[in-house]
């Protein structure tokens, strides 16, 4: 079984669309998914790096099936666009 590993990057708006540019220019663009969230009132922007595949979404759906609990009986929260798979797919067949 392959490690997944997640990383996360945090900084003002302007580091943090260098430091998307520099991945999206490196050898790993291919490897990892970037997700990314910006606070412009507060000048701060989150990079989310997960392997591609990898998301709140689907450990959820991983979760349920492993507790035998059907999707409709799901629930999630969050506030985040690393979070808009998982509040898509809680309660749906």
């Amino acid at each position: 079984m392959a490690t997944i590993l997640q990383g996360m990057v945090a900084g003002s708006l302007s580091k943090m669309g260098k430091a998307e540019r520099a991945l999206n220019a490196s050898e790993w663009s291919g490897s990892c998914e970037c997700v990314k969230t910006e606070y412009p009132g507060s000048d701060l922007s989150i990079l989310d790096l997960m392997p591609h595949g990898v998301s709140k979404g689907k450990a959820l759906e991983n979760l349920a099936r492993r507790l035998g609990v059907d999707r409709k009986e799901t629930m999630a929260i969050g506030d985040n666009w690393n979070d808009v798979d998982m509040l898509e797919g809680p309660g749906k067949a």
